[in-house]
């Protein structure tokens, strides 16, 4: 493969590329004594703060809050993320906006206060919108607000960024270098979560996070993945100087034990590094070839995902009855 070149690849390209890089550290490491974490940094930090994802759709946000955003705290989450933002497209009528007031501060209810939250909008608002719900929003102490704009406009996302108080989160959907420049250089994040399966892999994740670092902003992996990824972005955690927390899914396929084995050892709120060799994860080939590849829309916002915590070992993705 030619070295790593966002313009050469482009956005797809990059994607294949961090696969390839995936696949090729756990073969050339498989069967020795050697661990990628161990290449990255002498001083690892032997566990990495969990953030769980939940989702919620305006018919059973209320149930939902009481349920499992109260069920993650009890299960030793430190952070609770999820869209509560409905069917917003650019803005938000009232009735949207006080439904969305109202499940957050049902959250924050829940919860209690030593709960960190955040909010995922998906780039789903303009720019007066956004500030105005960053405002309405303010009282909940929110951890961040992520991707409140489109990804297109940097421009954007400074703008709001400049009149919000809470924290504002971005960078899942941005490719090349330089949009991780200009973000820096215009201001416009809080926290940078850069995709490690969005931006190249390991080596070039590791490099915006040093960019980040520079800027004194400290990074969030974005991380809503399978198991492979997950072991990438767990590896490219502890090993950069400014992560501030681990994204986690608490959703996936109910065969996702088949496909692989992994020891993800969730302790304290914090997920262990993994020490098995390579990525500390084994493609299972054979289970691999029985679910190829289909297209499958994750419905984010109607509210039909049932989601329970990875690290239970309970992964199921459904509708529920």
């Amino acid at each position: 493969l030619p070295a790593n070149n966002a313009l050469l690849w482009g956005a797809r390209g990059m994607g294949k590329s961090s696969l390839v890089k995936a696949v090729h550290a756990e073969v050339l490491n498989r069967g020795k004594p050697l661990k990628i974490v161990e290449l990255q940094r002498e001083d690892l930090p032997s566990v990495s703060r969990l953030l769980n994802l939940l989702r919620g759709s305006e018919h059973r946000f209320l149930l939902f809050c009481d349920d499992l955003s109260f069920e993650g705290a009890e299960l030793g989450y430190k952070a609770l993320k999820w869209d509560p933002f409905e069917a917003a497209d650019l803005e938000m009528d009232p009735r949207q906006r006080r439904r969305t007031i109202d499940a957050v501060a049902a959250v924050r209810d829940a919860v209690g206060p030593d709960i960190d939250l955040m909010l995922d909008v998906h780039g789903r608002l303009n720019v007066p919108t956004a500030i105005a719900m960053c405002r309405e929003l303010e009282p909940y102490a929110l951890r961040w607000i992520e991707e409140p704009t489109p990804p297109e406009s940097i421009d954007a996302l400074a703008d709001v960024r400049a009149h919000s108080r809470v924290p504002i989160a971005a960078g899942e959907r941005f490719y090349e270098p330089s949009r991780f420049v200009e973000a820096l250089n215009k201001k416009a994040v809080d926290i940078l979560q850069p995709d490690v399966s969005h931006v190249g892999g390991l080596g070039e994740t590791k490099r915006v996070a040093h960019l980040a670092h520079a800027h004194l902003i400290p990074v969030a992996p974005h991380n809503p993945v399978g198991p492979v990824m997950n072991a990438m972005t767990l590896h490219t955690s502890v090993a950069i100087p400014n992560f501030s927390i681990f994204e986690t899914v608490s959703m996936d396929v109910p065969w996702r034990k088949e496909l692989v084995n992994e020891t993800l050892v969730f302790e304290d709120g914090a997920l262990l590094a993994p020490t098995a060799p390579g990525l500390g994860v084994e493609l299972i080939e054979e289970a691999c070839a029985r679910y190829p590849y289909a297209p499958f829309d994750v419905p984010i916002f109607d509210g039909t995902i049932n989601t329970r915590g990875v690290a239970t070992g309970a992964q199921t993705m459904r509708n529920p009855s």
